[in-house]
């Protein structure tokens, strides 16, 4: 978008792509601020047209209401230039999709989306309203699911009131071009001079499209019949193959039966097999008086002499270990195993056993600690009383020293706020307007402690924003006007966060924020109790009340975002940090309520008004919205 500082006077418009050149400053592909879907944008120049006219064929464009026209969404009618925002037509153009080697459009599908194209020229023709340069680029097929592509007639330019017959012929005579290569080449066409409306063109195009229409009909039906058919022999091998996967199903089941059944037999035959060699080798040890096959168990070794612990010999100092309990069974009973074989014989009953007999290791004698005496708590070094020294601020930043920042506002403070109030709405609104009911909840407060921090002087400007894009560390900004001198605007939270942490700093807390821009002396301004504007000149860049619309105040010499510097010798607080009120509104890390569904933003900016700039209000907004006065600077922490 460089190079067209005409967008400077649009507000909340995000610029993706240039659609054309068109009118004035030309056509885009654009987003507006609490609007979702994406729309076309088409920008009324005053040194083209006349601004009246464009709103009145713009107001008329919106009442119009048909599937082949795109839907306005937003007639801009305060700011400047006017502009108009239709609902943005996704899909191909009628010559893309003519000359799409791999889907290419068929005749009978080109006439076809004419005709609806057609349509909607007849009824705007009746609402007084031309398109005024129709051509294949203005035609787009949307896809829609399971139905045939939807058609929009797109690009179209403002035209007079009452409508002149010669601007209807032109787009009869541009839709009869557009259709004529889809035509039988025999079909007899009016010449230009008889083609004066739209039914004209249809009456040449509509037969044609009747016939085709018929002979793909059949077509279908005979494919359909045919369809059919092949699905009923689908229908009865899938019956056939059915019945196999049953009868299949049957036999593997028999067989793992059979195979079960042999394992079955297999394993009891080896059952069999050990229990009588078993009962064998039983009754030879009864006949012969002695096993045949006598385990052998290990025998544990007693523990040896354990050396004499080494905090128990003289001139030791270090502190004893602490007694070791046994944790095991051998240890605590180190023994001596025995094996014997016992038989005795009765009633046709051999019973054979082990003995086992063990002897107790006594437990080692209890060692009393050794308690060494307190180590002396006297330094070895003298500590020598801290010296203070000058704190060294990064380029570019700020030092806040530690302290209280106040919250809320006192009484007199109160009625310096509720005097600009009045000056910024007048007398007659402020009567309504400006009551301390607008304070309420922006009382004195308890004071909160805030270490020391190291704060920006200035905004951060749109050409530090390019650095950090450059690095890849960074998203591009969502609203981008190319100036580099200004704040950097249109980024969410996130994306704040994200740049700080690329200059090795954070997002300030709320608290920060306002230590930063109250000192030590609570003011209710940056630069303290006194208003925004006085004979000297202004303090800040505010906005102003225009037609009931907010916009940037014109007193001060910027209706937009101010550079960075300005304001800085007459406004800034008593840390010498600028713009902390008005320019724009600031991000800051501080969440609104718990959970970080809302954060807070401080500040405000140059659409807000005078009283709006004090140092106590705080603004509610969602973490991942964006705005063309919503801004960031960067705090570090002092390093230790």
């Amino acid at each position: 978008m460089s190079g067209l500082p005409v967008f400077q006077s649009l507000e909340d418009v995000e610029f993706v792509e240039r659609l054309g050149a068109g009118l004035g400053a030309g056509r885009f592909k654009a987003r507006l601020a609490h609007h979702d879907a994406p729309v076309a944008l088409l920008l009324e120049s005053p040194g083209h047209t006349d601004r009246g006219h464009f709103v009145a064929w713009a107001q008329r464009l919106a009442r119009l209401d048909h599937p082949c026209i795109p839907r306005v969404v937003h007639v801009e009618q305060v700011l400047e230039p006017t502009f108009v925002a239709l609902a943005y037509s996704e899909g191909r153009t009628l010559d893309q999709a003519l000359s799409d080697p791999t889907a290419p459009l068929s005749p009978t599908a080109a006439l076809t989306a004419l005709a609806k194209v057609a349509a909607g020229l007849r009824a705007a023709h009746a609402a007084e309203i031309a398109h005024g340069a129709l051509a294949a680029r203005c035609v787009v097929l949307e896809a829609r699911l399971h139905a045939d592509e939807a058609v929009r007639v797109t690009g179209w330019t403002p035209c007079p009131m009452p409508l002149p017959a010669g601007v209807v012929a032109e787009d009869a005579r541009a839709l009869l071009a557009l259709a004529r290569p889809h035509l039988p080449p025999d079909t007899p066409l009016p010449s230009d001079a008889d083609v004066r409306c739209i039914d004209d063109v249809l009456q040449v195009m509509l037969p044609t499209l009747a016939d085709r229409l018929a002979e793909e009909r059949a077509r279908a039906a005979a494919d359909l019949a045919a369809a059919q058919s092949e699905r009923a022999q689908a229908v009865e091998a899938r019956a056939h193959a059915r019945a196999l996967a049953v009868a299949l199903r049957a036999a593997r089941q028999a067989a793992l039966a059979a195979e079960t059944r042999a394992a079955e037999h297999v394993a009891l035959d080896r059952r069999r097999a050990l229990d009588r060699w078993t009962h064998q080798r039983m009754e030879l040890e009864l006949l012969l008086g002695r096993p045949l096959m006598q385990a052998e168990l290990p025998v544990a070794e007693a523990p040896s002499t354990p050396p004499a612990p080494t905090h128990l010999t003289a001139g030791a100092t270090d502190a004893p270990p602490p007694r070791r309990r046994p944790t095991h069974k051998a240890e605590r009973r180190p023994s001596a195993m025995r094996l014997g074989l016992v038989a005795v014989a009765g009633a046709g009953m051999v019973v054979m056993g082990w003995a086992l007999s063990s002897t107790e290791a006594p437990e080692p004698e209890t060692v009393p600690p050794v308690v060494p005496e307190p180590a002396s708590t006297a330094p070895l070094i003298a500590s020598e009383p801290p010296t203070s020294t000058p704190v060294t601020a990064p380029a570019g930043m700020a030092y806040v020293p530690a302290g209280l920042v106040s919250i809320g506002l006192t009484p007199a403070q109160v009625q310096v706020v509720l005097d600009q109030c009045r000056v910024d709405l007048g007398e007659t609104a402020a009567a309504r307007a400006c009551t301390p009911a607008l304070l309420a909840d922006e009382a004195e407060a308890a004071p909160a402690k805030v270490d020391a921090f190291f704060i920006d002087q200035l905004e951060v400007s749109q050409a530090q924003w390019a650095e950090c894009v450059a690095a890849k560390r960074c998203e591009q900004q969502r609203l981008r006007w190319d100036l580099p001198t200004q704040p950097i605007t249109g980024v969410t939270r996130a994306m704040a966060s994200a740049y700080c942490a690329y200059r090795d700093g954070r997002l300030p807390t709320s608290e920060e924020w306002l230590r930063a821009a109250r000192g030590d002396d609570a003011r209710a301004f940056p630069w303290g109790d006194t208003q925004v504007r006085d004979a000297e000149g202004d303090r800040a860049n505010a906005g102003a009340y225009v037609k009931g619309k907010r916009v940037g105040g014109r007193a001060d010499g910027h209706p937009y975002p101010a550079p960075v510097s300005t304001f800085a010798a007459r406004g800034a607080s008593p840390f010498g940090v600028a713009n902390l009120s008005g320019n724009v509104r600031e991000w800051t890390a501080t969440d609104a309520e718990p959970g970080g569904r809302t954060a807070t933003v401080l500040g405000g900016g140059w659409k807000s008004l005078g009283h709006e700039l004090r140092l106590s209000r705080r603004e509610v907004v969602k973490p991942e919205d964006f705005a063309a006065d919503l801004g960031l600077r960067c705090v570090r922490d002092e390093k230790k």
